[in-house]
């Protein structure tokens, strides 16, 4: 406010600050000053700073807001930044280092971080409609594949066509088709890594291309290629 005030613009009434710094930035001038030089402008009869109700227009407004900043305080401002700070020599010191200090450690910055990423995204994860999708789908996969019997052609084929569903899953879904431990861990530990592997390709793809319409033909393209060469339809 003792900028403007300084340039000529105060407000004629009483004023919310923001709106002040609104209104001429829109080059309102109602129930605001109009500085000399601007007034000048209009008396001058120049039709293109002037408006209907002899108030100057946004343009010439702006344009006075811009010539006054240059013309009053931008040199005034330059010089300021070009003094140089004084550094403490502790503190250019470590600038200095070639070996860096940490703030925190690898074991910290992962758990600030997984902490971080776990109270944004629970209500994702932990939704009624999630829980419900999960466990439904472990629920009927398992009965599909209760006492499977692997001793005979029907019961291998079954056991076969169990290999495929996995692998299916691991693309898509979250579930364990064993009631051991052992196989159910192993299994949680595959879609995993997996998952991470996934990840990774599609934060490599995206930030190669930068471009969602190019990123998703390329993704769906590998991920289809790898798919198709798994071992599960082309042995």
């Amino acid at each position: 406010m003792d900028y403007f005030k300084f340039i000529g613009c105060s407000p004629l009434i009483t004023m919310n600050p923001a709106e002040f710094l609104l209104d001429l930035a829109n080059g309102n001038m109602l129930d605001i000053s109009i500085p000399s030089e601007l007034e000048d402008k209009v008396h001058m009869g120049n039709a293109e700073t002037e408006t209907s109700n002899g108030k100057p227009s946004a343009a010439a407004v702006q344009e006075y807001l811009a010539e006054a900043y240059e013309t009053k305080v931008a040199e005034a401002e330059k010089k300021k930044l070009m003094v140089p700070i004084p550094l403490d020599e502790e503190v250019k010191a470590k600038v200095c280092s070639r070996k860096r200090q940490w703030g925190a450690s690898w074991l910290e910055q992962y758990s600030i971080l997984f902490s971080r990423g776990f109270k944004e995204r629970r209500h994702d994860y932990f939704s009624w409609l999630r829980i419900t999708q999960v466990l439904s789908t472990a629920v009927i996969l398992g009965l599909l594949w209760w006492q499977s019997d692997a001793n005979n052609p029907k019961g291998l084929q079954d056991q076969y066509l169990n290999v495929i569903l996995l692998f299916l899953l691991v693309v898509y879904f979250m579930a364990g088709l064993r009631l051991s431990a052992v196989p159910f861990f192993l299994s949680i530990l595959t879609v995993f890594l997996c998952i991470v592997a996934a990840q990774g390709l599609g934060l490599a793809i995206g930030a190669s291309l930068m471009d969602l319409k190019r990123a998703t033909t390329l993704a769906s393209v590998t991920v289809m290629t790898f798919m198709l060469a798994g071992g599960f339809f082309v042995q």
